[in-house]
């Protein structure tokens, strides 16, 4: 805020963000196999311009996906 690259009207980034998954071993627990889906919101986002050389809040922002994972087991001391 108070910086030669800030603005006093800059505001704080703010997120909100969630996600929910499910994992599941199969093949005796020889494998365990997952997905999560996720969402973040992101508001006031804060970015810095290099034509200006300031920071300035700039927009807001969603991501949202799905991750999926497959964990396995190798040997009792390799996974």
């Amino acid at each position: 805020l108070y910086s030669q690259y800030g603005r006093e009207t800059l505001q704080p980034e703010e997120s909100f963000g969630w996600d929910v998954g499910v994992e599941q071993a199969v093949a005796d627990g020889v494998a365990v196999v997952g997905a999560t889906y996720f969402q973040n919101d992101f508001d006031h986002l804060i970015n810095f311009d290099p034509a200006t050389f300031v920071y300035d809040n700039i927009a807001e922002a969603t991501t949202r996906g799905v991750e999926a994972t497959v964990k396995l087991r190798v040997s009792d001391t390799l996974s």
